[in-house]
């Protein structure tokens, strides 16, 4: 049985999900079809860069990854689009060339391949006869280099990597998720190795409303339910939440907001842990 995900910005309770369903599983009724999310904000190829990046990792290899999400990243000025198929660490995956694939994989995918489909019968939803006829051709077991042309992969990972200067690593917020805990794009790798040992502050927020922490928890429940809390979550990356709250609730905070690192050796002053929320 092949296994199909779907990540996509199509809405949950949109019709255009549906559709694609109907289409794909009329054509290989015996696919496993699981959805991944359909909730990606609307064009923003970031959001589901962080869904894909920490999802598909889950599944069997040999898994199709189905990626619908409009928009591009990085200085991408083309206006037209091109669908791309690939195999990257046993896995295959199905989606826009728009700079996303660098930055879930780290690394640049180089064997990829456009894949196009003359008698598109919806212009405005072309993913729908795309998509699903590719879906088809690897459920038989065709190769990516089979069905389409060899095309360049496009970048964007440096629009996700946090900032580097001196004795700071300056990141940001790419991901909210439901209980509203913001996870940023700073690794434990990079934090351990600027870290080397040395204190630390995270400061989150402005200038004139600045929260601070200068421990990283190992769970939820060692926090202090008025102060901000650190974590890593299963995905690697730094996590800033409210012990049994929503972040996102106390602080005017979105994913413009900036998270401040800051390192020393102890010669200097370092701010310690404040900014109460109530």
């Amino acid at each position: 049985m092949t296994t199909v995900t779907l990540t996509t910005d199509w809405g949950g309770d949109g019709i255009y999900s549906g559709a694609f369903k109907g289409r794909l599983v009329q054509g290989a009724p015996h696919i496993q079809l699981i959805d991944i999310t359909h909730t990606i904000d609307a064009l923003n190829p970031v959001k589901a860069v962080y869904a894909v990046q920490n999802g598909y990792t889950y599944f069997a290899e040999g898994t199709i990854h189905i990626v619908g999400v409009g928009g591009n990243i990085g200085s991408i000025t083309d206006t037209k689009r091109e669908f791309i198929c690939f195999e990257h660490n046993k896995h295959f995956f199905i989606g826009p060339n728009n700079g996303m694939w660098e930055m879930i994989f780290g690394e640049i995918p180089e064997q990829v391949f456009a894949i196009t489909k003359n008698d598109v019968s919806h212009d405005s939803f072309p993913e729908i006869d795309v998509f699903t006829e590719t879906v088809f051709q690897l459920a038989q077991g065709k190769k990516p280099e089979e069905i389409g042309t060899h095309t360049s992969c496009r970048l964007g990972r440096l629009v996700s990597l946090p900032v580097r200067r001196n004795n700071e690593l300056l990141g940001s917020f790419q991901y909210f998720d439901v209980y509203g805990n913001g996870i940023t794009n700073i690794s434990k790798q990079e934090f351990y190795e600027m870290a080397e040992g040395k204190q630390f502050s995270i400061i989150v927020g402005s200038e004139r409303t600045q929260f601070i922490t200068d421990f990283i928890a190992r769970d939820y429940s060692e926090g202090d339910p008025s102060k901000i809390l650190a974590v890593f979550s299963f995905t690697g990356f730094l996590e800033i939440c409210v012990p049994s709250s929503q972040l996102t609730k106390f602080l005017h905070i979105d994913k413009n907001t900036k998270i401040l690192v800051r390192f020393s050796d102890g010669s200097e002053d370092t701010p310690t842990q404040e900014g109460h929320l109530f």
